[in-house]
């Protein structure tokens, strides 16, 4: 009996020791479906119940928030995936098969569809994702046609990455997408993360794990979280490989994840959660 209340309590203390780096709790939302951080420290978060947009502080305070259903600007129809530089927000407004585009305050700039051109190649529909590299090129993940388009800032058409000569390449039902310092873009199809350079040529295939996971790259640390399971891989120290993360969440579902190199932020449907590193 003695010895079972002793492995009791040093599971107790190790339990405690894994989850103790939980530092804050931050948000309230109904469903939130995804988020990011500019690299000045803000949060943006997308919620697909509402169809609201929330811009955070850096210590979790809530400063702006836009939205409602809706086809006019700054109005959405599910947004599932939102990518924040230091200066502009790209959210992905599904439904209207358009990429609206903000300023850092969630001003309304500009919407980018392809939905009136006549050139289907050039054309996406149900985008899934989108991003901005640091070259100002804007890829977006065509959910209707499962590819990748790049566009440069003025909405032309550079190319068509993971289309069916890409041979192993090849995307078959891409889910998410990521850029890195370098332009490398990182797409998640199926369990594989597919790696192509700026030009869309394959570099690599990385075997993640797990089931169409969602990707964010921050301080160049690649996250990639499924509903329950994290890992990161360091792109700088690759040969590390993987680690994982268990933020014991007792089977709530995780909505994305970012790790930076001094935290790590965890998406659950109504708060995101920080962790120290």
């Amino acid at each position: 009996m003695i010895r079972t209340l002793c492995i009791v309590f040093l599971l107790n203390i190790v339990y405690q020791a894994q989850s103790s780096g939980l530092q804050e709790v931050i948000g309230d939302f109904t469903d939130a479906s995804c988020f990011d951080i500019n690299a000045a420290g803000f949060i943006f978060i997308c919620d697909s119940e509402t169809n609201e947009v929330y811009k955070l502080s850096p210590a979790g305070i809530t400063l702006k928030t836009i939205g409602g259903y809706g086809w006019s600007a700054s109005a959405f129809d599910n947004p599932v995936d939102i990518f924040a530089t230091t200066l502009n927000v790209y959210v992905t407004d599904q439904n209207n098969h358009r990429i609206q585009i903000f300023d850092k305050d969630l001003n309304f700039l500009s919407s980018f569809t392809t939905s009136s051109r006549e050139d289907e190649r050039y054309k996406f529909a149900y985008p899934r994702s989108c991003i901005v590299s640091n070259q100002g090129d804007l890829f977006v993940l065509d959910g209707d046609n499962q590819r990748v388009l790049k566009y440069d800032l003025r909405g032309n058409f550079i190319l068509e990455i993971g289309n069916t000569d890409a041979g192993e390449f090849a995307l078959d039902d891409p889910q998410d997408i990521a850029v890195s310092n370098s332009t490398n873009l990182y797409i998640a199809d199926g369990d594989i993360i597919k790696v192509f350079d700026v030009f869309g040529s394959g570099l690599a295939r990385l075997n993640s794990g797990l089931s169409e996971p969602k990707l964010t790259i921050q301080d160049n640390i690649l996250t990639i979280s499924s509903e329950l399971k994290i890992k990161y891989l360091n792109l700088r120290n690759q040969s590390a490989g993987f680690k994982n993360f268990d933020p014991h969440l007792d089977g709530t579902l995780i909505r994305k994840a970012i790790v930076t190199d001094y935290a790590i932020y965890v998406l659950i449907p109504d708060k995101i959660l920080k962790y120290s590193r």
